[in-house]
């Protein structure tokens, strides 16, 4: 016994290893079999043969969490319309025989309810009507209920509860909302609904069970009942049964952190540590990753300007490190989260990037340190309340969400040079016309510095550019070699 016991141990170990150091999707079911009837058999230090039971559970990590402001139902309302236990319901008798037992839509009150009742030919299976005399622990248990990536599962049912209630207060007759994680063990989930001393009770239960949240999960309806040798009583009823939660939310608050191990194309949501909100995503990373950490490093709503890299950035801005060994050549896509407020000061959500820029400081931007790439991927602020942003990176550091400096408008206007159309569309021409001046040259420049074009014009006030070479994004024309008539324009 001693050595199957610490088989079973080093077997948990090893899974809790895997799931923690190796793997962040699923961890294969691991199973140890004896003979047919699936019994697994060890021998005492006396020869005894024992029959021992194991269970190691399947974890599943590779959860797509649901993000929103939308409640998620997770079991519809169960009415118990039919006289037959529902679909994929089951009764455990814990205690056999026992007389006592689950009935459903019966007579009167008891139509459309579940109730315990007692069994032919002793009395009436169509009342909630127990027999007191003889002992029953029963529990009606839900088929299996999917809660990860959930928060805040809320239960509600409408019950109604006779019993026994002792002198001394405590309930010896009672029904009760119980859970459990394996559909085997049960913990209580609610207080015991019995008579008080005004009598037969009733009322609907709701309540959030924290210990349910991000978890698969059974719901029990108990009921239990000793020998009193007493009269029969009313006992236990239910109905309208729903199950419902909270999907997670868009992380705000300044150094909320999260970590997770990010795998060769992994797909992982990152949520922060202290409220399970949503902080990115990281997806088909070319190499491991290793252990990737995310702080909020900046939060709020304002626009932030930053003049070296010609645009205004969210206030909210994630740091994101990890220690592979290839972490810094790897390329992955990152998606970012953003709220409805966050996002409320910018000009236009669809012309919106990411931006990257090595180091803590996400101001101390250079050509050589900043990338700027990406685009709005989803936008659910009107139905969720958020919109995420997508782009494809190398190496870890800052990011922001940013958009061109609204101010290059009024430097255009200033300088009596219009600039349009802004955006431009891909293969497209900027139009470039100069009142005060002639125009013998444009270079265009990209967010890092780089000139990307130039080309010679001769002394018109003017002139077209083609863009057909570049991709989406933001960019700097500047006119005659001039840093001061340098304007900012964007390609969509």
């Amino acid at each position: 016994a001693l050595i199957f016991t610490i088989f079973f141990l080093i077997i948990n170990m090893f899974v809790d290893f895997m799931r923690k150091y190796v793997f962040s999707e699923d961890i294969v079911l691991i199973a140890i079999r004896g003979d047919a009837a699936g019994e697994k058999r060890s021998v005492d230090d006396d020869g005894n043969v024992l029959f021992l039971d194991e269970v190691i559970n399947v974890l599943d990590d590779d959860v797509v969490p649901a993000i929103g402001a939308s409640v998620v139902e997770i079991m519809p309302i169960q009415e118990f319309a039919s006289s037959a236990i529902p679909n994929d319901w089951e009764e455990i008798i814990v205690v056999d025989p026992s007389m006592n037992k689950w009935y459903y839509n019966g007579a009167g009150t008891e139509s459309g309810r579940a109730y315990i009742s007692y069994t032919s030919p002793v009395g009436s299976t169509n009342s909630a009507i127990y027999e007191s005399n003889s002992p029953s622990h029963v529990i009606l248990k839900t088929p299996e209920l999917n809660a990860l990536g959930l928060n805040d599962v809320r239960v509600t049912f409408d019950w109604e509860a006779g019993g026994e209630l002792d002198p001394g207060n405590p309930a010896f007759d009672y029904g009760q909302l119980v859970y459990s994680f394996d559909g085997v063990n049960f913990e209580e989930g609610s207080e015991r609904f019995a008579l008080e001393e005004d009598g037969i009770m009733s009322g609907t239960f709701d309540e959030i069970i924290p210990e349910l949240a991000n978890t698969r999960f059974f719901l029990g309806f108990r009921w239990f009942n000793d020998t009193n040798a007493t009269t029969s009583a009313f006992s236990f009823a239910i109905d309208n049964v729903h199950v419902e939660a909270l999907p997670a939310a868009i992380e705000t608050e300044l150094n909320a952190t999260t970590s997770n191990t990010v795998n060769t194309n992994n797909d992982v949501y990152f949520a922060s540590n202290d409220s399970g909100s949503i902080i990115a995503r990281i997806e088909g990373a070319t190499q491991d990753l290793g252990c990737v950490e995310m702080t909020l490093t900046g939060s709020g709503t304002d626009l932030i300007t930053n003049t070296n890299a010609g645009v205004d950035r969210s206030s909210k801005v994630i740091e994101i490190t990890a220690d592979g060994f290839d972490a810094s050549n790897a390329t992955y896509d990152l998606t970012l989260f953003m709220t409805t407020d966050e996002l409320a000061n910018f000009n236009s959500m669809a012309d919106l990037q990411i931006m990257k820029v090595e180091g803590s400081d996400i101001d101390a931007t250079t050509s050589s340190n900043t990338v700027i790439t990406g685009s709005m991927l989803e936008d659910l602020t009107a139905a969720e309340g958020y919109a995420t942003f997508k782009g494809t990176f190398t190496g870890f550091s800052s990011f922001a969400i940013v958009q061109p400096v609204t101010a290059s408008v009024k430097d255009v206007l200033i300088s009596s040079v219009s600039l349009y159309p802004s955006p431009v569309a891909q293969g497209g021409l900027v139009n470039i016309t100069a009142k005060d001046i002639v125009i013998n040259s444009a270079s265009v420049f990209d967010v890092r510095g780089a000139k990307v074009i130039e080309k010679k014009f001769a002394g018109n006030q003017q002139v077209q550019l083609s863009v057909a070479t570049l991709q989406s994004g933001f960019y700097f024309v500047r006119l005659n070699n001039d840093a001061n008539k340098t304007f900012k324009f964007i390609v969509k």
